[in-house]
């Protein structure tokens, strides 16, 4: 039996959603100042450490960066509305690049729910304040709790959608 993260191609189809999707990202008005240049493999590599370890596979982020704590990490960002439309609009351009050879339709349909889910947590702002830094933070700080995530292990060959244990536990709140 073979997991989420087996089951799709493992590190080469997490390696080809995250590369896709950080390709667009410096020429992007919204998301490009949040990400510095000097650090944008840094940002491609942690991506692709954390979705492939959410989705089953090495847990190379943990290993590295600790624990994901999303909303802590990513509290020095002034996320709105138009900053989580816009990352899922490039992640949703990341995904069309992916053959569904590669990435089967109800599996491409289980990671845009978790990318759903997970941007719409992260919104920290009311609508207009997209890509700033908040007043006194720098990157590194935090100030919120992340919300815990477990590796996925969805038996291959069976629907995402049939399996209640692909949804962690909703996190409200900041």
């Amino acid at each position: 039996m073979s997991n989420f993260y087996e089951a799709v191609g493992g590190e080469q189809t997490f390696r080809a959603i995250v590369h896709e999707f950080y390709k667009q990202v410096p020429e992007d008005d919204i998301l490009g100042p949040m990400y510095p240049a000097e650090d944008l493999d840094g940002a491609e590599d942690r991506l692709r450490w954390f979705l492939a370890q959410y989705w089953g596979g090495p847990q190379e982020f943990n290993e590295k960066r600790g624990h994901p704590r999303l909303r802590m990490r990513h509290a020095q960002f002034t996320i709105d509305e138009a900053g989580r439309d816009r990352w899922l609009q490039l992640m949703s351009n990341a995904l069309e690049k992916i053959s569904p050879e590669q990435l089967p339709n109800e599996y491409r349909a289980a990671i845009w729910e978790h990318m759903e889910r997970v941007a719409n947590m992260l919104i920290n702002a009311p609508s207009g304040g997209h890509g700033e830094m908040h007043p006194g933070m720098h990157p590194g700080m935090g100030t919120s709790s992340g919300q815990g995530m477990t590796p996925e292990t969805i038996p291959h060959g069976t629907s995402p959608e049939s399996s209640t244990s692909s949804k962690p536990n909703e996190h409200s709140g900041s």
